[in-house]
Order: structure tokens, then C-alpha cells, then sequence
């Protein structure tokens, strides 16, 4: 009798402690210049690391102040936690130092829980880009937040919010180069961009230019997502800086990359295969027909059907903001994955939405098939392609 009371209560005491466990915990790793994400979820004896090498399902035990469980090369592990305050403390059991410090989620979504500056208010725009569950199928990749603060441009990098100005490449590059970037890590030359929806086009276009001046090369743009651990994103390279561009910020040719032909002769080269977009004053015309939102998709899709080739290159007036940014480029982004989709799942029996990570054969197939030709416009290349039509 008295073993068997004694097994109850140490069963009601580990299922006591897992139920204090589950939920969502946030917090960051700092290793010299970076701040690394980590994310856990425990839900009733299982957890995931969202940031491991391997952020399957893990099946753990939790006794006294200890988790036992087997890692991904199943081999057994031990960590120590404490919990006081909200606050889950991880530490290595054999050396008895700190981890890592988690806290609940206070947030609706991560990327705002990972923001050192509380004082930034960011409201992300709407869109259907490529849904994503951190760690697993995105990393979460240098985070710089866009917003207002006091009727000025800001952002957030790496911990340190500055106004954005002409100058603020400047401060990226000092960073990229604490960041170690080299050509054999190209994930360090993505920006992951959580902007408010409400900012200007000429901010944006300004962002972007310090940006590309500073070395990246690509973004992510995050949209809204009604999950707190996966991602709403639609990812763009970012356009080479006009010749105009080079000579206000003395900023040299690569001669490390392959040159790029002339970009608008390049444009022009498409003939009846290209698409010049206009968006002025909320209003989307395209070779100065007027268009609704539903009809520019419709067209893009039937497009991209009959000529599987299609430019789209796109100029907002300087009244746009950045939600304006996103639905153009939305529309035309989704239309290529949904004809990628159906040209996949007909020839491979796959869809290019999840499987696009693989870029396995039949993925770039799709990529081939329908490629992906887009790109904004400043009025100087909008106004010369447009008389040159």
C-alpha cells in the first residue's frame, strides 16, 4: 500500500510539474556580436526546440529539477531547470552554468517577443505569402523592425534602434562585419523585415538602398500570421542600385559578381511578355488601363498561362505606403506558386509551396517553367521604359 501511495505521489508530482512546464517560452543566446532566437514548446511530457538541429517532437520526463530525454541522435540527455516568476532558467547539468533564460510568451507572434525595444509599435501588413514555422523551415535571419517613432523613420538592428537616414549603411556595415558575412554564408545577407504597413514608399526605397549598399542582398517580408510560432513571408531580392544611386554614395561596381546586363534594355527585351504597373493615388493602371485588385490577378494568372514567361515591373508614386508594396507584389508572387503548384503536382505529384526549401530537381523545373520576373521601378526607369513601349 505504502509503495503504491508513494508511486502516486510521484506521479501527480512530475505531471504537476509538466502542467507548469507547458505553454510557449521565448528568449535569446547571445554569442559575441548576435543575438540567436531560441523558442520551446512543452505541451504534456513533449516539447520542441524550434532552433535545434532537429525540432521534431521530443518526448521528455521531468522529475525534481531535472528533463530527461533522448536527443535527435538518441542518445540520452539530462538539462536542470528552474522556474520563478515566468521565468525558466536551463542550465548544463554537469557544469551547473546557465543556458539560456526563457520567459512566457507575452506576445501574439514571436518576432515582437524578440524585439529588445518595447517602445516600437509595429503593425504588420496583410498577405498570403509562404507560410513557414520557425526553426524548422526558416531561421529567422538578422531581424531589423521599420516603424515611426516620434515622426521619424527608425529601425531596430541587432539591439541598437537608429533613425534611418542616408547614412544609416553606414551603421550596417559596421555590423555585417561583426556578423563575419562572407560569400560562403548567404544566409547573412537576408534581412528578415518587420516594417508597419503604414510607411511610406520613399522610406521604404530608402531602407532598402542602405540595405543593398551595406552588402544584403536579399529580404523576407513578414506579414501577419495568426500563429505565434509560424511565419507569413514573402521574400524578394533586392534590385541593383541605379547608376545615380552609385554615384550619390560613391559606391563602387562589384567586381567579385558577375555583371548584370543594362536593366532596362533588359526590361524592354520582353516586348509583349512584359507588364508595366502603375499604382498613383490608390489607383492601379496598367499601360494606363485601370484595373481593380481582382482583375490585375486575373490577368497575371491567364498571363502566365498562355506565355508561362511574364515581366511584371511596377512604379508607386511616392503617396504609396508599404501594404500598397505588398499587394502588388502579392498578387503577382502567389499567382507563379499556384501555376508552380498545379504544374508540380500534375508532373511530380508535389507543390511548390512545400517543397520549395528541397530545391531538388523538379523545383527548379517549376522555376524554369514559370520563372519569376519582377521588380520596382523609380520614375526615371518607369518614365523611359513607358516612352520607349
Amino acid at each position: 500500500m505504502r509503495v503504491i501511495l508513494l508511486f502516486l505521489i510521484l506521479f501527480l508530482f512530475t505531471f504537476c510539474s509538466n502542467e507548469k512546464l507547458d505553454g510557449l517560452w521565448y528568449g535569446v543566446i547571445k554569442d559575441r556580436y548576435e543575438r540567436n532566437p531560441v523558442l520551446i514548446k512543452f505541451e504534456k511530457g513533449y516539447f520542441i526546440d524550434y532552433f535545434s538541429v532537429d525540432s521534431d517532437t521530443t518526448k521528455y520526463r521531468y522529475f525534481g529539477n531535472k528533463i530527461y530525454f533522448r536527443n535527435f541522435r538518441n542518445k540520452k540527455e539530462t538539462l536542470k531547470i528552474s522556474m520563478k516568476d515566468h521565468k525558466l532558467s536551463i542550465f548544463d547539468t554537469k557544469s551547473d552554468t546557465l543556458i539560456v533564460e526563457l520567459k512566457r510568451v507575452t506576445k501574439n507572434n514571436f518576432v515582437f517577443d524578440f524585439l529588445n525595444d518595447q517602445t516600437l509599435i509595429i503593425d504588420l501588413p496583410s498577405g498570403n505569402g509562404l507560410k513557414k514555422v520557425l526553426g524548422k523551415t526558416h531561421r529567422f535571419e538578422n531581424p531589423l523592425y521599420l516603424t515611426y517613432k516620434d515622426g521619424d523613420l527608425t529601425a531596430n538592428f541587432l539591439d541598437s534602434t537608429l533613425i534611418v537616414d542616408d547614412f544609416y549603411y553606414k551603421y550596417l556595415r559596421n555590423k555585417t562585419k561583426s556578423l563575419e558575412m562572407d560569400l560562403f554564408n548567404w544566409k547573412k545577407y537576408r534581412i528578415s523585415l518587420i516594417a508597419d504597413k503604414k510607411i511610406k514608399i520613399s522610406d521604404l526605397d530608402l531602407l532598402k538602398k542602405q540595405l543593398k549598399i551595406a552588402g544584403f542582398t536579399s529580404i523576407d517580408y513578414f506579414l501577419k500570421s495568426n500563429f505565434y510560432d509560424r511565419l507569413n513571408i514573402l521574400s524578394l531580392k533586392l534590385m541593383e542600385l541605379s547608376e545615380d544611386d552609385m554615384k550619390k554614395y560613391e559606391v563602387e561596381k562589384d567586381t567579385l559578381s558577375i555583371p548584370l546586363p543594362p536593366r532596362i534594355p533588359s526590361i524592354l527585351s520582353l516586348q509583349d511578355n512584359l507588364l508595366l504597373v502603375e499604382f498613383t493615388n490608390g489607383v492601379l493602371k496598367i499601360n494606363d488601363n485601370t484595373f481593380t485588385q481582382i482583375d490585375f490577378r486575373n490577368l497575371i494568372d491567364s498571363r502566365i498561362e498562355s506565355d508561362t514567361i511574364l515581366g511584371v515591373f511596377y512604379h508607386f508614386d511616392q503617396k504609396s505606403n508599404y501594404q500598397d508594396f505588398i499587394n502588388i507584389n502579392d498578387q503577382v508572387i502567389n499567382s507563379i506558386y499556384d501555376v508552380r503548384d498545379r504544374y508540380l503536382i500534375e508532373k511530380y505529384g508535389i507543390k511548390f509551396r512545400e517543397d520549395h526549401r528541397f530545391k531538388n530537381d523538379e523545383i527548379r523545373d517549376s522555376q524554369l517553367k514559370f520563372p519569376l520576373i519582377m521588380g520596382q521601378l523609380d520614375m526615371k526607369e518607369y518614365e523611359e521604359i513607358k516612352n520607349s513601349l
